[in-house]
């Protein structure tokens, strides 16, 4: 009977169920032993009480009522139950002139209430109640789900000093409003007006007189800001009613595909749709900058940034990029329908060398899937007739600008198009996804679990709102003009006060934060559009500048000026002061021409053997750096922008403790106590040298063509073993070959070395190059080296053969465990998947920890649904890439935020480390 204390006042008065004996509550005096005498108790086989003098009226008439007194189903029949009390309690008779003190609670037999049963009716009689009553007419009775207690006047002329309560005397107590009492007090209780309902669902906490129905579905964005109004105080839950489409009014479209279920879970997923003819965007045709994929991966970089800027003190995030310019999924440019992706590489003639000029190179055509979505072929015709971004124009000189297209005759060698098989829409009809386990968080990805009977439930909401979608267009429309589409990928932290919305800040979101970042990036006018020319030509630059490294057969080219120092050890941003800029050596100074740089002049390091030597802290390591970062374009003004290297180098290091799996160790290893094999070694608990000479033959294994290596970061017994030592202990005591004597056959192989080594002589006897640093200056040293060599000769200990890595074949993994489903990573040192850690903390080419949660679902792909116990690691690798060339990064989750694409052998990387890796 709880839910009736919503209709009981301040001092009891109201619905009988909670009113604990307040009314007339005098001196009740029952005898409770003196119940023997009830010769009327049953009087007519009924249960029914007749409560006499009990405060009723006198000679009522309850002949009318059948069925008693019907609590709601609970079937009280208080038939007559005549007390007759005149015993020493002390009862008089209770008259109407006798009202104070004591009452004569006896029951007169003739009170019986007449049980008709078809009036359910409880009277009251005199119990407060106006006189002489009669509820002979009542055919709803005393129904819990609805009161109809007529006109309840208390007439109350006893000491409690109740007056007659009429409509002229409420004192705001009986007339509320919206609760459903009427004029004449009694409950009216059609359920039209909202009244009390027992459920408690669907009370009118508000007074608004209504309920709201479920938010749009689609609509403007106002739509949506006026619902959050509605919301506020609501249980956080019903943030769920918001996920749909709305269009903003300055063109862009807002897709809420998923929305966290309370405040802790990982954010609302968010995502802004806006056709590139908005007036903003036009210096995207007038540049012609998504005509190509590197300047498509630009475009979409330099948003990121813009976008990470201005989210910063507000409840929306977005993926948080770094010094490099990455093919990321925070925003993603579709092409043109007409883009031809062989021009994606800045042209050739743009990217020669003064010794070894490029010759033209012709790929097959690459189909772009990322296309929007039309109704008929059509359509799709006139979306992309005179409007279209021609599919390449050709370079006339080197340093061309941005509006001119670059010629497509030199493809990036190591990268492809980005696409998506799923359309973009900018109508609001593109499908709603419902994922209640994913990344999440900036960082780190969250926890997957089995779907739940919510996440059942938003599927069914997102499923109809696809379909009002659809009906309230009429059809799919393309997007104007060229076709392409800016889709921007962002999370947002729906405010709560503990587990309730606060709907007004949350429409300040939407409505302040998220439509002034979305404008302002969208912008790309004034200064903003400048820099954004200065970051595509940065990127084609360095593209152009690989090339012209892979062409020529070199490792690495530093261009003279470029700023290699870090502003600190745990910051990738330049030293601002004191900096001191790279200059070539006459000696190993080469020139390059780039398509915007123009002629530009720096070091080339040749392939081969590279020893980089010089006294401590002279900038040895922070070259090997530079060297190592150079496989990808740096932001202007990082100081990098024009180092590139080959794109497959891996720097290698000793990690202690990582996990090596059928690995063959005999180029360094020969055999190990206790006769253990070293053909096909495995360990959980490699120890520093092993670790490394595991990490290059590995490397080897995945394709690599240049091996960067800091004795800092190395296992001394593995890189040199001298004279002295050697003497000591006997060759058939040492198990270990020394890199050293390795080296020389690694490059007759194809694998060029870099080493940074300060501490020993001996790679001087075969080293083709020695570069000397000495204060940041760099200096050719190998004249010199020579010169030493020739006056201190050691013996020669060089082996002229490498033995190679049999290709190895990796089994199918499936999950055994219980448990949630987990791919995360945290930041660029550690893998999760499932319960298993993987540690890529000595995998120096993971920048971003978007590239190592990358990593993470590439391995989880490959363990499950690539690895079939035939094909080899390369084979795996190569299909991984080219499904990432087809599909881009949606390929690995379903419309990720805060992936970023990384290399193959990088991702080779983290399966040698993967602990329950198996091989055939």
């Amino acid at each position: 009977m709880s839910e009736r204390s919503d209709f009981t006042d301040g001092r009891g008065y109201g619905d009988r169920g909670n009113r604990r004996d307040r009314y007339d509550r005098y001196d009740r005096g029952y005898d409770r032993d003196e119940r023997s005498d009830r010769s009327g108790y049953r009087d007519d086989g009924g249960r029914g009480y007749d409560r006499g003098g009990r405060g009723y009226g006198r000679d009522r008439d309850f002949s009318g009522r059948r069925g008693g007194y019907d609590r709601g189903g609970r079937g009280y029949d208080r038939g007559n139950r005549g007390y007759d009390r005149d015993n020493n309690r002390g009862y008089g008779d209770r008259r109407e002139d006798d009202r104070e003190g004591r009452y004569d609670r006896s029951y007169n037999q003739d009170r019986s209430y007449g049980r008709d049963r078809r009036d359910q009716g409880y009277d009251r009689g005199g119990r407060g109640y106006g006189r002489d009553r009669d509820f002979s007419e009542r055919r709803g009775g005393y129904d819990r789900g609805g009161y109809d207690r007529g006109n309840r006047g208390y007439e109350r002329d006893n000491n409690r000093g109740y007056g007659d309560r009429r409509e002229g005397d409420r004192e705001g107590r009986y007339d509320r409003g919206g609760r459903g009492y009427n004029r004449d007090r009694g409950y009216n209780r059609d359920r039209r007006d909202r009244g009390y309902e027992r459920d408690g669902r669907d009370r009118d906490y508000r007074h608004e007189g209504r309920r709201h129905d479920k938010g749009p579905r689609t609509g403007t964005l106002s739509d949506l800001v006026d619902y959050l109004h509605v919301l506020d105080n609501r249980p956080y839950g019903a943030y769920r009613d918001t996920v749909g489409h709305y269009r903003a009014s300055e063109g862009w479209m807002l897709h809420v595909d998923y929305v966290q279920p309370d405040p802790y879970a990982p954010p609302t997923r968010i995502r802004i749709q806006a056709p590139a003819d908005l007036p903003g965007l036009k210096l995207l045709q007038d540049a012609d900058l998504t005509s190509t994929r590197d300047r498509r991966i630009a475009v979409g970089d330099f948003l990121t940034r813009e976008l990470h800027r201005g989210f910063r003190g507000t409840n929306l995030s977005i993926a948080s990029p770094g010094q490099e310019i990455l093919e990321r999924c925070s925003v993603i440019v579709s092409a043109p329908a007409d883009a031809d992706d062989d021009a994606d590489a800045p042209a050739t003639d743009g990217a020669a060398t003064d010794a070894s000029p490029t010759t033209d190179q012709q790929g097959d055509e690459i189909l772009d899937l990322f296309t929007v979505l039309t109704e008929s072929d059509e359509d799709a015709d006139a979306g992309t007739g005179e409007d279209a971004v021609p599919a390449t124009t050709s370079s006339e000189s080197a340093g061309t600008d941005l509006d001119e297209a670059v010629d497509g005759s030199a493809a990036d060698t190591f990268a492809a198009a980005i696409g998506s098989t799923e359309p973009t829409d900018l109508t609001g009809e593109d499908d709603v996804a419902q994922e209640p386990g994913s990344p999440t968080d900036e960082g780190e990805a969250p926890e997957e679990s089995a779907p739940s009977a919510s996440a059942a439930t938003d599927s069914d909401t997102e499923a109809d709102a696809d379909a009002d979608a659809v009906q309230s267009t009429g059809k799919r429309e393309a997007p104007a003009g060229s076709g392409v589409v800016i889709e921007i990928r962002a999370r947002v932290a729906l405010p709560a006060r503990g587990r309730s919305i606060r709907g007004r800040e949350a429409a300040n979101i939407f409505s302040h934060d998220l439509t002034r970042e979305i404008n302002a990036a969208l912008d790309l006018t004034g200064e903003r559009g400048e820099r954004l020319l200065e970051h595509i030509a940065a990127l084609e630059d360095h593209r152009a500048l690989t090339q012209a490294v892979l062409d020529n057969g070199w490792v690495a080219f530093l261009a003279d000026d470029s700023v290699l120092p870090r502003r600190s050890g745990v910051s990738d941003a330049p030293m601002e002061e004191g900096a001191i800029a790279l200059t070539a050596p006459d000696s190993l100074a080469a020139t390059v021409t780039l398509p915007h740089a123009g002629e530009v002049r720096g070091t080339a390091i040749g392939s081969g053997v590279t020893l980089v030597v010089g006294g401590g802290y002279h900038g040895k390591s922070t070259l090997l750096s530079a060297i190592e970062r150079g496989v990808y374009p740096h932001v202007p003004g990082d100081g990098r922008e024009l180092v590139a290297t080959v794109p497959d180098a891996i720097k290698v290091r000793a990690a202690d403790g990582r996990a090596v799996t059928g690995v063959d160790l005999t180029p360094f290893i020969s055999h190990l106590p206790g006769d253990r094999d070293t053909a096909s070694f495995t360990t959980t608990n490699a120890s520093g040298s092993t670790s490394q000479a595991a990490s290059i033959v590995e490397s080897i294994e995945a394709g690599t063509s240049a091996l960067l290596l800091d004795e800092d970061t190395s296992a001394t017994n593995l890189l040199i073993r001298d004279a002295r030592m050697r003497t000591l202990v006997s060759d058939d005591q040492e198990p270990i070959t020394p890199f050293v004597d390795r080296v020389g056959a690694l490059a007759e192989a194809g694998v060029s070395t870099v080493l940074v080594m300060g501490g020993s002589g001996d790679y001087l006897d075969v080293a083709d190059r020695v570069l000397l640093l000495d204060s940041y200056v760099l200096h050719d040293a190998t004249e010199r080296a020579v010169e030493v060599t020739a006056a201190q000769p050691r013996e020669t200990t060089a082996l002229v053969d490498f033995p190679m890595q049999t290709p190895r074949v990796p089994l199918p993994s499936q999950r055994t465990q219980r448990g949630p489903v987990r791919t995360r990573s945290r930041g660029t040192d550690t893998l999760t998947l499932d319960r298993e850690d993987i540690d890529i903390s000595d995998v120096a080419g993971v920048v971003e920890s978007g590239q190592a949660e990358a990593v993470a679902y590439a391995l989880r792909a490959l363990l499950e649904q690539r690895f079939d116990g035939e094909s080899t690691l390369a084979q795996c690798l190569e299909d991984l890439d080219a499904l990432l060339d087809d599909e881009g990064l949606d390929a690995l989750d379903r419309r990720p935020a805060f992936l970023v694409r990384p290399r193959m052998v990088d991702v080779a990387a983290a399966v040698n480390r993967y602990r329950r890796l198996k091989l055939a």
